[in-house]
């Protein structure tokens, strides 16, 4: 794959590719909000393989929907410039646009064939921004003003894309049939409407996810291990498989995965609290778990009261972040690494509960803090997981860093 005119280029590769968390106001429509800017010195040809989604993308000065895909997608695109999008949670691009996927595979529709003069407007605003940020928040501005008048998507759908999203061929549709408690019919046609397609062709790209996922992951991948390790029935059933969907051979897409500069999103633990929704027997996924406490001589309620208070946090809790901002029913902070996060904050209450849930780089963290009495003063527990990115040296210093901040709680309040 070259960076000749004529030769497509997966879409990942040809420029820098940023995903970020959407606003609170969006979260529950959209999985994301991305800009891809382009690098001036590649072909004009991109190609974006199938995977189950569903796009509102900016793209020289036009609002277009990109349709879910069955088969690989060419579009030519300006060297140097930048795309903007906004990515549908599963199910939700039928409330938007108001018809059944099915009805737009494969197809970029411009958004004003929906929206009319709408679509125009809002273009228009994002043009005028003056930068790549700029106009990523006048689109979920926009975004924002039109999602109270829309109604969630379906939780259906979403369990069935993230049981397929996370499970090999054949059990996952099994999972999917028994927990939704529906027949094959009707889960062909829900999954048409919600994806543009059946769930046989929803398991089929997304188990290409997983390979270009897993491909990105290994260092020195065999195709062998890579397709039983997806689900493939053998190699040559995923090389069938990658060419028909991806227009790529598995070798060459196996290559590109391992260039691709976003990170391939994993929605293992939104599965899990899915699986939870609809399961009869749930199966878990247990993480490794660390409880860091501090005992604090000092009556709980007012330990409670103190560290509920969001501005204090910074005051204590230095591995949380500082520059603490209020945004909305949200804030917004530096982490550690000066990087940009938003946090959202338990609403006060009577049992001593200080989780907090916060937001960045693509992924959602939740905090589990609570405030327990133990006689005349009060113990402070913080609840730590070992996720599967985490490395053993991590978690330590995890660990480490939040009892400095509990620590540090203590030191503050027992003066």
């Amino acid at each position: 794959m070259t960076s000749d005119d004529n030769t497509p280029i997966l879409s990942g590769v040809i420029g820098e590719y940023r995903e970020f968390d959407p606003s609170a106001a969006l979260e529950g429509h959209f999985q994301c909000v991305w800009s891809n800017t382009l690098r001036p010195d590649v072909g004009r040809l991109s190609a974006v393989v199938p995977d189950g989604c569903v796009d509102i993308t900016w793209i020289d000065g036009k609002l277009v929907v990109a349709g879910p895909d069955m088969a690989v997608a060419l579009s030519t695109l300006t060297p140097g410039s930048t795309v903007i999008g906004a990515r549908f949670r599963p199910g939700a691009a039928s409330r938007w646009l108001g018809l059944p996927m099915s009805e737009i595979v494969g197809s970029r529709v411009a958004l004003s064939h929906f929206w009319g003069v709408l679509a125009r407007e809002i273009a228009q605003r994002i043009g005028d921004a003056s930068s790549t940020a700029e106009r990523m928040r006048a689109t979920q501005a926009a975004l924002s003003r039109l999602a109270p008048d829309v109604e969630p998507p379906p939780p259906d759908m979403g369990f069935a894309f993230n049981a397929l999203k996370t499970e090999s061929a054949g059990p996952g549709m099994a999972v999917i049939l028994d927990r939704l408690d529906v027949s094959p019919r009707t889960l062909r046609r829900r999954c048409q409407e919600a994806f543009g397609y059946g769930p046989k062709t929803l398991d089929r790209i997304l188990r290409l996810q997983r390979f270009l996922s897993l491909a990105r992951q290994s260092a020195e991948p065999r195709l062998a291990d890579l397709a039983f390790d997806v689900g493939y029935s053998d190699q040559a059933h995923l090389t069938r498989e990658v060419r028909r969907l991806s227009g790529f051979s598995a070798r060459d897409g196996s290559a590109a995965a391992r260039r691709l500069n976003w990170p391939f999103r994993s929605i293992r633990h939104r599965h899990v609290r899915l699986v939870c929704l609809y399961s009869k027997e749930a199966d878990m996924t247990i993480y490794k778990s660390r409880i860091i406490t501090v005992s604090i001589d000092r009556d709980w309620r007012e330990i409670y009261d103190f560290a509920s208070i969001p501005e204090n946090f910074q005051r204590w809790a230095a591995g949380l972040g500082r520059r603490f901002e209020k945004s909305g029913e949200e804030w917004t902070a530096e982490d550690p690494d000066g990087r940009l996060i938003r946090i959202r904050f338990s609403r006060p209450n009577e049992f001593g509960v200080l989780d907090h849930l916060v937001f960045g780089e693509g992924k959602e963290t939740r905090n589990a803090v609570r405030v327990v009495p133990n006689g005349t003063g009060a113990e402070v527990m913080f609840t730590l997981l070992k996720t599967p990115d985490m490395t053993e040296e991590i978690f330590a210093a995890d660990a480490a860093a939040v009892q400095r901040d509990l620590n540090s709680l203590k030191a503050m309040l027992e003066r």
